[in-house]
């Protein structure tokens, strides 16, 4: 495998996560290495590290979030590119490529996980938001809400609503 050094990456500000109970954060350095760190060891440093590197791309992508499944099995890699990246938490190894959504412009899209784990859900340059599944990658939904881009998306797992926001916000209601 080919990994750029990084020196040659596009500078960035580093990623932040923490799992659901709040005992590990994951820090995503550079837009290429992810170090996960026991909280309550914290001044042992990173308990594991690991490089992402995508070798269908030519050129490194701008990280802009990071965020952990429920479950804890995956990290969700959001980038300044049409690409989101589902990458095993343990290993590092990329999972899944999402891609469908538009964002040529490199915003700061945000995207998350449904509370079930199943889905991975996106805002887009075109205002929609799309959905995929996280074991096939494949693309399964996408639902119109606003004529800007949908730059925030979150989901209210107590409720079953997501909402999401450009300059206004919409709700989405799921029963």
């Amino acid at each position: 495998m080919n990994v750029p050094r990084e020196g040659l990456l596009p500078a960035s500000p580093p990623c932040i996560a923490f799992d659901q109970p709040g005992l590990v954060f994951a820090a995503g350095l550079n837009s290429s290495v992810i170090r996960l760190y026991d909280l309550k060891n914290f001044e042992n440093g990173p308990f594991s590290s690991f490089r992402i590197y995508d070798e269908k791309m030519r050129v490194p992508l701008q990280w802009t979030g990071l965020q952990f499944s429920n479950d804890g099995y995956h990290l969700l890699v959001s980038t300044r590119s049409e690409i989101l990246y589902i990458v095993d938490a343990f290993n590092g190894e990329i999972k899944q490529r999402l891609t469908g959504f538009m964002n040529r412009t490199g915003l700061d899209l945000q995207a998350n996980f449904t509370p079930d784990g199943k889905y991975v859900f996106s805002g887009s340059q075109d205002g929609n938001i799309y959905f995929w599944k996280v074991d096939t990658g494949e693309l399964v939904a996408s639902l119109e809400g606003h004529s800007d881009p949908s730059t925030a998306v979150a989901f209210n797992p107590r409720y079953l609503m997501m909402a999401s926001a450009d300059s206004t916000v919409a709700s989405f209601l799921f029963v």
